[in-house]
């Protein structure tokens, strides 16, 4: 059977990560930070459904229990390839799924008000249970309580080099769940790695 072969109706509106931080310096306290790791952005629907930002279908031999919110996530090989969207690609058409992990690292509202650290601490509660090994939650950072965001950037980036991630993704505490397909760096942004900017 192959790997994907269903194109949904409607593509999934996700929220798309501004391409640079913003020139206007962001206070550190009000943001925190993940690593970001090279793959193929799924959502989970809550009766289990995996499908990619372009509405395809995944078939994977996973059952994830009980999802009361949709998730949003990065599938990702296990060894956290920096530029792992090819080798994803290879392992969903040769159905190598055990190669393969789904980093967590959102989930899609009820409101549209609701700030994304209220999303996270409903995911790190979901997470403290029993939750299937193929799903694995992004861990969310806090920087120093002082300065700005971007006074932090490049250690930070020196870190993903060592660790071979694809780079950064900051996010507002604040910040709402955007679906109109607009960037908001203020809300969402990423800083690659700059052993990896050309991927």
């Amino acid at each position: 059977m192959a790997a994907f072969c269903i194109r949904v109706t409607k593509k999934t509106m996700f929220m798309v990560l501004g391409r640079r931080a913003p020139a206007k310096d962001l206070l550190a306290d009000q943001y925190v930070f993940s690593r970001k790791h090279d793959g193929i952005r799924v959502r989970i629907s809550c009766n289990g459904v995996l499908s990619t930002r372009n509405g395809m279908i995944l078939h994977p031999p996973w059952t994830y229990g009980t999802i009361t919110h949709p998730l949003d996530g990065e599938l990702c090989m296990r060894d956290a390839d920096a530029q792992g969207h090819a080798r994803v690609m290879r392992a969903i058409h040769t159905a190598a799924w055990d190669t393969l992990i789904i980093r967590v690292f959102d989930h899609f509202p009820d409101k549209t008000d609701d700030s994304f650290i209220d999303r996270y601490n409903r995911l790190v509660k979901r997470f403290s249970s029993r939750i299937h090994p193929a799903l694995q939650l992004v861990e969310q950072h806090e920087f120093p309580s002082d300065g700005y965001v971007q006074d932090y950037l490049h250690g930070l980036l020196d870190t993903c080099s060592s660790e071979n991630c694809e780079g950064v993704v900051v996010r507002s505490k604040d910040g709402a769940y955007i679906t109109t397909g607009k960037r908001d760096a203020r809300v969402i942004f990423k800083v690659k790695n700059p052993a990896y900017e050309s991927a």
